[in-house]
């Protein structure tokens, strides 16, 4: 396919994001106002199974995201659900399960389902299912018991989302702030067969996206969309019953009544009523207000009764539908009565009554009444066809949030959740996902509040939008509270962490700038040592390699910036006392937008030039040889596949395919071109794999495609002679940024990199590494590589970053497990990893979609070893990679020695306009 035909495809379609999702809460864990969702207990009903749907967002750096949701045991203790894990704090393991993958990722959103049945005669393995982005991962631990009823959704239970609750209600913890967003529980039967599909589906990027669930809920289900700022613990499982007729014809004890059509009531005897077949949950000593819209049909008077056992006799009252609506009659034992002509021509009518005895399955009537009969039941004497409609019929507890409503099937229980301290509703969704600080960036970054776009300490901290600015003209706002200090400052580098003073430009508040090392003056001085007082933005142009800073939207000048990207913005306190350092990425919260300028918003970004990477890159794991069938037609495109058996000492295969013509070397030993007659073979959809041992077992394939569009090209220069430059055109579609040197005939595979020092190389095959003046040079259109080469055939890999696609850059470590942070516009499916200022040993790991996070299986390129030769842990996460090795453990030189210099090659599992968390 062409590259205008590749561009126009991505710009037109730019994806599927799944079914609009339009706001989320952000639960704070804050200890001084913390923030969560409670709901009350009522009766109890034990509870065995139910399925929990929502979105999340992690906004710390834990391995975890939650709780999701809670229930009381006791004065200390809860019982939890976390997106990876059910357990509970009263030292019990019974009905606890868990898995391994961890849920580290704080810069995007990710789906979880979490199915639980712990009904008698259930199979062990089917009582707890965790299914994330779509994919359903092994149980690591599971006690869930045959038979065992559950605290969490048993309503005799206080229930909380965002914290740990005491079995009265208190809190305990409220554990680690997250985003939440389109939570669905369903329970009882209705959660029966549910899977991942009810509520996403995987679109034609391979995406697993949102989609709006159907079906129902059971009796204590719920549904939140958080769409109301006042009421972000609404149920609105059935809100779509506010407006129409309903069909009550099911569900309800008609008792002598004739049904005329589907939900309208028609009395033909004397003292027929109309109420709720399986009742309504009640509590001695609380009050209910039952209500319903109404449509007066041949009746102009309404009548709702509450069960006299339930309720007291007196509790009823009567309804004048004639007019504007008024009380005709009311028993002593009813309150707050009224009755009110919508604008729709239907009547809404309500009363309340305080109930007298417990009850699972408490009557309400609701009923036609004769004219001038106020007594409790209707005393008829008609034709039987009158009748009137009833709409909608919705019961509450008076005390606490909305719970039942009628449907067309039963009751339904609404169990709305009261909000606890700070809930707020924010518009950074699945669909509609925001960028803001990022925890994994390590540094003295303090801790952060407000969904990552604050960072607060009492020393110097400092925090970085951890999202590569890479083209287009972007502006980021800010404001500092940097204690009783004079400094502040915002910064701009090529570095997230800020490490490289020659890298970094500052503004600080007394109005120097920080340019190539020297300070100078600049601007106005700005900013309060104990709030922000002024709204600063950053614009910078990565066209141009220039940064302008802003004060109240007042331009301070243009800055020429004297480094390249990508570029990296954050803001940074200094001293004693605490301050604060807000970030602001979207362009409806910022003061002083910049005409025409980008802002850090995913949704608003460009449409990745390739939507799917897998027509380009791919990481299939075969077992026992076969075939792999999901590529493109290898034959006649230029494709690399990188072998390497994970379960087993053997030998590295790379095969390349050029112009129909197959290389086959073994890169941990040599360059040397081999020749397997029974080994792996390019077909017009993959390759098939032969005898060979190498090919056998667990075996992962690294698979690239030649293609301008995707930044690589394969070429073989045929002969070269030492002392001489050989030169040959390339098709990378720019200059090249990293590349493999492989000597068909004999000698080291050399690796070039873009961000090392002139040139230097790191070998392949082995741990090593040298610099050899002009060895390889490359332009947009054709690379060269000098004298010192070995005379021979040359194989050459070439690569170049592209956006949204791969990066090929650098970093520094700091020898602690909070290692640097690595960060790419793009969730990678494979990471590769060297030493540069020092032999090291070249590894890879990769995180296909439905692989478990943290990633601690590489292969060592140099070596013949099975996976997890070295113990380096790594995170790919949807924004890049966060290395978590301690210089001293086994391998942690290789990866994170403090001061070592690391290069690194990445690939895109998913663009990072469409990434979800992993």
């Amino acid at each position: 396919m062409s590259l205008l035909m590749e561009n126009s495809v991505a710009k037109i379609g730019c994806g599927d994001p799944g079914e609009l999702i339009e706001f989320a809460a952000l639960l704070n864990a804050s200890s001084e106002n913390p923030g969560y969702l409670r709901c009350a207990p009522g009766v109890a009903v034990p509870s065995y199974k139910f399925v929990f749907s929502g979105w999340v967002k992690n906004v710390s750096a834990g391995s975890k995201v939650g709780p999701l949701l809670t229930a009381g045991i006791s004065a200390s203790a809860t019982q939890w659900l976390m997106s990876n894990e059910i357990g509970r704090g009263d030292g019990a393991t019974v009905n606890t399960a868990s898995i391994e993958a961890e849920h580290k990722d704080a810069a995007a959103w990710g789906h979880v389902l979490i199915t639980v049945d712990t009904t008698g005669g259930t199979l062990a393995v089917n009582r707890a299912e965790f299914t994330i982005g779509g994919y359903t991962y092994p149980l690591d631990t599971n006690l869930m018991a045959d038979g065992g009823s559950l605290y969490l959704l048993d309503p005799q239970r206080w229930q909380a989302i965002g914290a740990n609750i005491t079995s009265t209600g208190g809190l305990i913890s409220s554990n680690s702030s997250f985003k939440l967003a389109s939570v669905d529980i369903i329970t009882g039967d209705a959660a029966e067969g549910l899977s991942a599909q009810d509520f996403g589906y995987f679109n034609s990027d391979g995406v697993f996206v949102p989609k709006r669930y159907q079906g129902q809920y059971g009796r204590y289900g719920r549904r939140f969309d958080f769409a109301d700022p006042a009421d972000m613990g609404k149920d609105t499982s059935s809100e779509n019953l506010v407006a129409g007729s309903e069909d009550f014809s099911s569900g309800w004890n008609a008792n002598g009544i004739n049904l005329a059509g589907t939900n309208r009531l028609v009395p033909n005897t004397a003292n027929d009523y109309h109420y709720i077949t399986d009742g309504v949950p009640v509590v001695a000593g609380q009050s209910y207000v039952a209500k319903s819209w109404v449509s007066p049909e041949e009746f102009t008077e309404f009548n709702i009764s509450f069960g006299s056992t339930q309720f007291g006799s007196l509790a009823y009252a009567v309804f004048d539908l004639s007019g504007d609506g008024s009380v005709i009659g009311a028993g002593t034992q009813t309150s707050n009565v009224s009755c009110t002509l919508q604008s729709d021509g239907r009547y809404l009518c309500q009363a309340e009554a305080l109930a007298i005895a417990t009850s699972e399955t408490a009557q309400i009537g609701f009923m036609p009444n004769p004219v001038g009969n106020t007594n409790r039941f209707p005393q008829y004497a008609g034709t039987g066809t009158d009748g009137l409609t009833l709409h909608k019929v919705h019961v509450r507890n008076a005390t606490s949030p909305d719970r039942y409503e009628k449907t067309t099937d039963a009751v339904k229980n609404l169990n709305h959740f009261e909000v606890v301290g700070n809930v707020r509703q924010v518009a950074d969704t699945p669909t509609n996902n925001k960028i803001n600080y990022d925890p994994h960036v390590a540094g003295d970054a303090g801790a952060f509040s407000d969904g990552n776009a604050t960072v607060v300490a009492n020393n110097s901290a400092h925090a970085a939008v951890s999202h590569p600015i890479k083209k287009g003209i972007v502006q980021v706002e800010f404001e500092i509270g940097y204690g009783n200090s004079n400094s502040g400052s915002l910064r701009v580098s090529n570095d997230p962490n800020f490490n490289s003073a020659a890298q970094t430009v500052h503004y600080r508040t007394d109005g120097q700038k920080y340019v190539s090392g020297a300070w100078s003056a600049y601007g106005a001085s700005w900013g309060h040592p104990t709030f922000p007082t002024d709204r600063m933005g950053v614009l910078i142009d990565a066209y141009n390699q220039t940064v302008e800073f802003f004060k109240n939207g007042a331009p301070q000048g243009v800055i020429s910036l004297p480094f390249a990207g990508p570029y990296f913005v954050g803001g940074t306190k200094a001293g004693l006392n605490e301050g604060a350092v807000k970030v602001v990425t979207q362009l409806d919260d910022m003061l002083h937008p910049v005409d025409g300028a980008d802002t850090l918003e995913w949704d608003m970004a460009d449409c990745p030039v390739i939507t799917d990477p897998s027509r380009y890159v791919q990481a299939p794991i075969t077992i026992g040889g076969g075939a792999v069938t999901s590529l493109w037609n290898c034959v006649i495109n230029k494709t690399l596949v990188l072998s390497k058996r994970r379960d087993a000492y053997s030998n590295w295969r790379l095969n390349v395919v050029i112009g129909g013509a197959q290389y086959t070397v073994a890169p941990h030993i040599d360059g040397v071109q081999i020749f397997d007659p029974d080994g792996l073979d390019f077909t017009t959809n993959g390759f098939t794999l032969g005898a060979d041992t190498e090919y056998q077992g667990t075996c992962e394939h690294f698979v690239r495609r030649a293609s301008p569009l995707a930044g690589m090209d394969f070429v073989l220069i045929d002969s070269h002679t030492v002392g001489q430059i050989s030169t040959i055109t390339h098709n990378c579609g720019g200059p090249v940024q990293r590349a493999w040197d492989i000597p068909l005939d004999g000698g080291d595979i050399r690796q070039f990199h873009h961000k090392m020092p002139a040139g230097d190389y790191t070998l392949v095959n082995v741990a090593g590494r040298g610099n050899d003046p002009n060895w390889f040079n490359s332009t947009a259109n054709s690379v060269s590589i000098g004298g010192a080469s070995v005379s021979g055939r040359h194989l050459l890999i070439l690569e170049r970053g592209v956006d949204q696609f791969s990066s090929f850059d650098v970093y520094d470590g700091n020898g602690v497990v909070d290692g640097p942070m690595l960060p790419a516009d793009f969730a990678p499916l494979w990471l590769d990893v060297v030493r540069g200022d020092a032999v090291g040993i070249p590894t890879i790991r990769s995180v296909r979609a439905g692989d478990a996070n943290p990633a601690f299986n590489e292969l060592r390129l140099d070596g013949s070893e099975p996976e997890n030769t070295i113990s380096d842990k790594f995170y790919l996460l949807s924004n890049g990679a966060k290395c978590l090795t301690n210089a001293s453990d086994t391998g942690g030189a290789h990866t994170n020695a403090n001061g070592g210099r690391y290069y690194t090659g990445m690939y895109a599992l998913t663009p990072g306009k469409f990434a979800k968390a992993r």
